[in-house]
């Protein structure tokens, strides 16, 4: 019965040589926190949610680019193409659909010829009821 006890207790990692004391009672509690990465695990809020809206009154299809390049950089875009003939707004419509497709990016009409195309990490709540199409 004794080698029992002495299998279990040296199987539990309990030799009994040191007299019942914690190897580590000297130390504090807060330096195994210290090397962790815990600490790099925390985030600051406030500096995720810089989000910028960028207005543009376009005037020719060469200007759908910077649109697209707002849209890569997390931008949010609100358009507004009444000076575009119907043509034109059609092209420019098709472009910045094709890149919010290809971004993930949300796209929605605001009113007539003005639009609001953003990131994926944006997301667009509520819906306008608007009976004219572009």
């Amino acid at each position: 019965m004794n080698n029992l006890l002495k299998n279990l207790i040296d199987f539990f990692g309990f030799d009994g040589q040191d007299g019942g004391k914690d190897e580590d009672a000297g130390e504090p509690v807060e330096d195994e926190f210290k090397n962790s990465s815990y600490n790099s695990k925390v985030v600051d809020l406030n500096k995720l949610n810089r989000s910028k809206v960028v207005v543009y009154n376009i005037n020719t299809f060469n200007e759908v680019t910077k649109i697209c390049d707002n849209l890569r950089q997390k931008k949010i875009s609100l358009i507004n193409m009444g000076k575009l003939s119907h043509e034109e707004s059609r092209r420019v419509l098709d472009f910045v659909s094709g890149a919010c497709y290809s971004l993930d990016g949300n796209i929605q009409k605001i009113d007539t010829n003005i639009f609001i195309v953003c990131p994926h990490n944006i997301e667009i709540i509520g819906a306008l009821d608007t009976e004219d199409e572009i």
